[in-house]
Order: structure tokens, then C-alpha cells, then sequence
């Protein structure tokens, strides 16, 4: 390591140049793309594996596969254990098989349920398996695996939703989750995403609207300095599309929904959210 401030830089520039390279000869070689964050000072040991996206396999008229795509032209490619995989076809998971290529042994699909997408390292070929587990504990079985993302079944059947995910965004052709409250008081309202969701993505908007100029308030946290309104009303009926928006989470999968007066009802449609699958292994 040199000590002067002219050949600390110059080594700097030289190290950049050098991870340059190699992240090029990844991508070029095994389509495996790596981010590099910068902090202040630079740092050169935080690597982040681009993960892949998937979405629900529409071929399936029971809605019960999803698949991530990938081709010899569009391969897809993790790092499992040390080990560099890769997948020239298309990856799919059905949620009613158990094991490799649907949930993890001992659990069965059901409704309005959260699940965790791995892709696991199968007799050196990639797979996929869902567990219930988040990825701070990991996919039931397996010592090693790479966290893809969340995706979440019906509130009324145990079938997947309309979705598809990329680079963290989760998106639902509809909602897959509706959340209510009546009254002014900001109540917590527990939400079917990721545990390590930044932001979760909605629609708000009245079921019942006491008076013209009323609001409906939806935040991250309870305290009055971050409940601001959304919009006030100039109606005095319900009105199903309200605001569409992002509320950032900042306590682990929970809004706080509220209202301007008592005679008022807010609801809260879960569209998708935001995550980051590369925080994990």
C-alpha cells in the first residue's frame, strides 16, 4: 500500500482499472454482472451479483408456475456456493410440487401467502425452490443458494398473482393485498411483502368520505411530522382510484393508514415493492 497522497491515488486509478477488467471479462464470458458501490473512502470489497428476473409462467392456465427466462443468447447466470452456474434455457418453479422446481419439502402452497424464490445449485445445474424462510435464514435444506426475490399467492386462493419482477421491482397486474381503516387515528397496517422491502408500491383510496375536503393519509411511521395527506376531496362519495404512489418502509413490512375524520374510511391496495436480492448470498 503506498503512502504518499500523488501514489495512493495513482494506485487507486490502477486498482479501478484492474476490477474494470475483470467485471468485463465476466459479463463477456459468463454474462455474470457485478455492481460495484462506492463509499467515501473507495471501497473494493463490495460486490454485488446482478440477479435475474422472473415473472408468472402465463403458458400455465392452473396459475401456478412462475419461470425465470433465460436463453443461450440471454443466459442466466449465479454464483452458488463458489461455484459459477449457469442456465441457457428457461428456469420454472411450480408451486405445487415439493422440493427442486416448487416449494421446499414440508410446506404446501396456500393463499395469501409471502414466499422466498432461491435458485439452488442441483447436481451442478441451476434450479429454483421457494421457501417461507426470508433470506436472513435461508431455503430449508440447503447450505448454499442465491436469493432471487419475493412473489406472493391470491388473498383468496392459493394461486400465483399477475406479476413480474426485475432488477427488485415487484409489480402486480392488480393488487394482491387490500388493507382498510376508519377514523383518524394512524393505525399500523401489516403488509405481504419481502421482510427487506425498502418501499412498498399502492393505490389509496375512500370507501366511505364523511365530508367534501376530507383526506386519507398513508406513511411510513406513526408520528404526526410524516403523516401528511395524500390529497384532499371535493367529493362526499367513495372513490376507487384515488393516488397511486411509493411509500418508503422504514419498520419491517408495515404502513400506517389514518384518516382526516372520524366519518372517513381509507383503503390501501398493494400493487408491488422494492427490495434488494443482492444484499444476500
Amino acid at each position: 500500500m503506498p503512502k504518499k497522497k500523488e501514489d495512493l491515488l495513482s494506485w487507486a486509478k490502477n486498482i479501478d482499472f484492474v476490477l474494470n477488467q475483470i467485471n468485463r471479462f465476466l459479463v463477456s464470458s459468463y454474462n455474470l454482472h457485478l455492481d460495484q458501490t462506492y463509499g467515501h473512502p473507495k471501497s473494493w470489497d463490495t460486490w454485488k451479483i446482478h440477479r435475474p428476473a422472473y415473472l408468472r409462467d402465463t403458458s400455465d392456465g392452473a396459475f401456478h408456475k412462475l419461470k425465470v427466462p433465460a436463453s443461450s443468447t440471454q443466459p442466466v447466470t449465479l454464483l452458488i456456493g463458489g461455484k459459477i452456474l449457469q442456465a441457457t434455457s428457461d428456469l420454472s418453479l411450480d408451486v405445487t410440487v415439493s422440493g427442486v422446481g416448487g416449494l421446499r419439502t414440508g410446506l404446501t402452497v396456500a393463499s395469501a401467502t409471502l414466499y422466498y424464490l432461491y435458485a439452488v445449485n442441483n447436481g451442478g445445474a441451476l434450479a429454483l425452490i421457494a421457501d417461507t424462510n426470508d433470506p436472513s435464514v435461508g431455503v430449508t435444506g440447503y447450505t448454499d443458494w442465491s436469493y432471487l426475490g419475493g412473489f406472493v399467492t391470491l388473498d383468496t386462493s392459493a394461486i400465483l398473482t399477475d406479476f413480474s419482477a426485475s432488477h427488485g421491482v415487484y409489480l402486480d397486474n392488480g393488487y394482491f393485498q387490500r388493507v382498510t381503516q376508519a377514523g383518524v387515528t394512524q393505525t399500523a397496517k401489516t403488509i405481504r411483502i419481502p421482510k427487506a422491502a425498502k418501499a412498498v408500491y399502492g393505490v389509496t383510496s375512500f370507501q366511505v368520505i364523511g365530508a367534501a375536503g376530507d383526506r386519507t393519509h398513508v406513511s411510513s411511521r406513526s408520528t404526526s411530522d410524516n403523516n401528511n395527506p395524500l390529497i384532499a376531496t371535493a367529493a362526499t362519495a367513495a372513490i376507487d382510484t384515488f393516488a397511486y404512489g411509493w411509500i418508503p418502509i422504514l419498520e419491517t413490512q408495515t404502513i400506517y393508514l389514518g384518516n382526516s375524520a372520524a366519518g372517513d374510511t381509507a383503503r390501501f391496495d398493494v400493487i408491488g415493492w422494492l427490495e434488494d436480492p443482492s444484499e444476500f448470498r
